[in-house]
């Protein structure tokens, strides 16, 4: 069974039986860290109400004592406590080493260890191994913590607020987004802060005004994917906060580079085939159709290689001079390519 974060308890642990049995292994995929947290201390607690009062945690490495696992495991007797066993797996690939020592570990659980097992990016090549079959059957529940997209994050802050209490505007739930988008942990603070400043009150807009500072947190994707949308307002924030965090800008300009070039590729090709097809040929995911198509109906081939053009000028700049205000260069091609307006070389050219 598949849950997201937000339905492990509505959708299971807070269920009577049979639907809310507590499994013998839950696997916690994800990398954000404040979900992947929450989402173990609620299977932790319900599972301390069954008797589960004692609880190891390991970090796997190359170095991991295995046997003081294994141990574990098998000194249980008639008057042992039941124990939790939390196993936080590398980020980076599972060694063949660490798989055959999981597999073994599969063969020595039983009723009275129940396993939680971190997993922070699982692939399709993990799903299909020997340890991963081993270990994770039907018996196992896979808490699935992503961080909420820009669409999806007021939906979570409306329904975090209303859990510990907090009365937000709607007005006031966009200011908070914002602010600390990308940034759960900043926002769950600041939540509980809100909480404890404004008992049983309305919190408006206004209030959050002297309050909040802003401390989203972007990839270059986020920005891309505003570029893409026509988003000016957006790319913009997006820029600032990668500036402060002192991004690198050339990562900015190849990352944009590559998606124009494909870009171009489509939009050759829109006189000849339906978008579709294109979208087809080219493999682009479906959560990812109506980004390009809202690009490609905004923007014309010429628009497309004077941005591209432009992008090539500016890398050369930073290239020979490093003090050059890039950023100001960046948030004017932001802009442009933003512009419902046609796009000329004249507006593009890095001066």
């Amino acid at each position: 069974m598949r849950l997201y974060d937000n339905q492990l308890i509505t959708s299971h642990l807070s269920q009577p039986e049979p639907k809310g049995k507590l499994r013998p292994k839950y696997l916690i995929t994800g990398t954000e860290l404040l979900l992947v947290e929450e989402s173990a201390q609620a299977i932790l607690s319900r599972a301390k109400t069954e008797g589960f009062s004692e609880h190891d945690s390991f970090n796997i490495e190359a170095k991991t004592d295995w046997n003081s696992i294994f141990s574990l495991c098998e000194g249980l007797s008639l008057f042992s406590d039941r124990r939790i066993i939390s196993i936080q797996l590398p980020e980076s690939s599972i060694t063949a080493s660490i798989g055959e020592k999981l597999i073994e570990l599969s063969t020595l659980l039983h009723q009275d260890i129940l396993l939680i097992i971190k997993l922070p990016k699982p692939t399709k090549a993990l799903e299909n191994s020997k340890w991963y079959k081993a270990l994770f059957n039907d018996d196992t529940i896979t808490v699935i913590c992503v961080t909420p997209n820009r669409e999806n994050l007021s939906t979570w802050v409306d329904r975090r607020a209303k859990n510990i209490g907090l009365k937000l505007e709607l007005e006031a739930i966009h200011e908070l987004c914002y602010h600390y988008e990308g940034n759960l942990l900043a926002l769950s603070q600041m939540l509980n802060n809100l909480s404890l400043l404004f008992t049983d009150k309305l919190v408006t807009a206004i209030n959050l005004k002297n309050i909040l500072f802003d401390a989203a947190h972007f990839t270059p994707y986020h920005w891309i994917d505003a570029l893409l949308l026509g988003k000016a307002k957006r790319s913009l924030h997006i820029l600032q906060q990668l500036k402060k965090e002192e991004f690198e800008p050339i990562i900015l300009i190849r990352t944009l580079q590559t998606e124009l070039i494909q870009m171009i590729k489509m939009s050759s090709q829109l006189s000849q085939t339906d978008i579709r097809s294109i979208f087809d040929h080219f493999k682009i995911w479906q959560n990812r159709r109506n980004f390009y198509t809202e690009a490609l109906k905004r923007l014309s081939f010429t628009q497309l290689s004077i941005a591209l053009s432009s992008l090539a000028e500016l890398e050369i700049q930073i290239k020979s001079d490093y003090s050059a205000n890039i950023w100001s260069d960046l948030n004017d091609i932001s802009l442009l390519i933003c512009s419902k307006k046609p796009l000329h070389k004249t507006n593009l050219i890095i001066q």
